[in-house]
């Protein structure tokens, strides 16, 4: 039996759903005698070096002071937290672009025309996230306002998380409003969009009418909360905990750390009102968006959707919707029926095991090399580059 050491807050969806991760492979492939310390976390990372009676040790880390401890220490560590980069400590962490990627192309999805990031204090996680925000708006030829504030998180005498901020809520006002609108907001995470969005409703901005707001989080409950509610990237702390105590077994039975960190994907953003807006200004472009998103991957094409549209009593040219659906999403019908069938296509790369000849056909695009370069240019990544992460995450586990 192996002594495993866990030091993270389990009183936080985030700790909550990271250890259902570890108890998931516990259960099922290993014999852990575990200790958790979830109080003064970070005392108790720095007094290990005197006292140290683990095989293993997962924590959190939040502090520099335990990074230097922890990269000292004699048993293995794994890493799920990702605040500091320490080669020595090997990590299991979320793909942090990949979040800016997602809540990004969301906004700009709902037809926000211009989208700006509000965070924290700047640390490694914060600006993986931006930059790819940037190189994203950067493509798009687009700027991104942003606006930084000074974060403390803990929890209080009940075992709830709590946030108290240093920044001024005068300059968050002062920020949103000396923005361009309609705006879409991407909230370092779900606390940080909630207090957009309370100050929104603090001048009386409309949410979504004129600011779009999206966070990232793991608190299901919070975002429901939020008024509206808010829409979110999910992270998948779950899978997160899950290799992780995988990583950390493979390193207590000797084997070497990875050469990198072990990022782990969200799977796709969960949309409430708080981004509904923007795009219901042209009714004709949402009735049109609508019919791709139902029918872009029965092989549809720009002509259909204009009869679609004549069948509804919007009678217009061709010339005239691609207008519109610049103006809304600053791209053309055709770029977006191939957007919905290359999401598609993702969602059936993680899922499943059919060859992408199949998937190709599936989704309306003739041939695999042509699904293969499309979806390289606008995701980044090729077909089978997203399959093997998406296995080495261990998403059927």
């Amino acid at each position: 039996m192996r002594r495993v050491g866990i030091f993270l807050n389990s009183h936080s969806p985030c700790g909550m759903a990271l250890l259902g991760g570890v108890g998931k492979f516990v259960r099922s492939h290993g014999d852990w005698l575990i200790t958790l310390h979830d109080r003064d976390i970070d005392h108790a990372l720095n007094a290990l070096p005197t006292n140290c009676q683990y095989d293993g040790i997962l924590a959190a880390i939040q502090s520099a002071a335990a990074i230097q401890t922890l990269q000292n220490a004699a048993p293995p560590v794994v890493d799920v937290c990702g605040r500091f980069d320490c080669p020595r400590i090997p990590r299991v962490v979320v793909d942090q672009r990949r979040v800016g990627i997602l809540a990004y192309t969301h906004l700009i999805s709902c037809g926000v025309p211009k989208v700006a990031f509000y965070g924290s204090a700047e640390d490694q996680q914060s600006r993986e996230r931006l930059d790819a925000i940037m190189q994203c708006a950067a493509d798009d030829q687009r700027s991104i306002p942003v606006l930084r504030q000074c974060v403390e998180e803990g929890i209080d005498s009940t075992g709830d998380p709590i946030s108290r901020y240093r920044g001024s809520e005068v300059e968050l006002e002062k920020w949103l409003q000396s923005l361009a609108k309609p705006v879409g907001i991407i909230a370092e995470n779900d606390w940080l969009g909630k207090r957009v969005l309370e100050a929104c409703r603090r001048c009386g901005l409309p949410v979504p009418a004129e600011v779009a707001v999206i966070g990232s989080g793991s608190d299901e409950a919070l975002r429901e909360f939020c008024i509206p509610a808010l829409s979110s990237v999910p992270i998948p702390n779950q899978r997160i905990g899950y290799q992780a105590a995988d990583l950390l077994s493979t390193l207590m039975d000797g084997k070497a750390p990875p050469r990198h960190e072990i990022l782990v994907s969200p799977a796709a953003v969960a949309a409430r009102y708080s981004t509904e807006g923007p795009i219901k200004r042209d009714a004709c472009v949402s009735m049109a968006l609508k019919f791709i998103q139902e029918n872009a991957c029965k092989g549809i094409n720009t002509e259909d959707i204009l009869d679609h549209l004549a069948q509804n009593s919007y009678l217009i040219s061709r010339s005239t919707l691609e207008r519109r659906f610049r103006d809304a999403l600053r791209r053309s019908p055709k770029d977006e029926i191939l957007r919905v069938r290359i999401a598609r296509a993702g969602e059936l790369l993680m899922n499943t095991t059919y060859p992408l000849a199949k998937i190709a056909e599936m989704v309306s695009i003739q041939r695999p090399e042509h699904l293969s370069a499309t979806f390289k240019r606008l995701t980044g990544q090729l077909p089978g580059e997203l399959r093997r992460k998406m296995r080495s995450e261990g998403r059927s586990s």
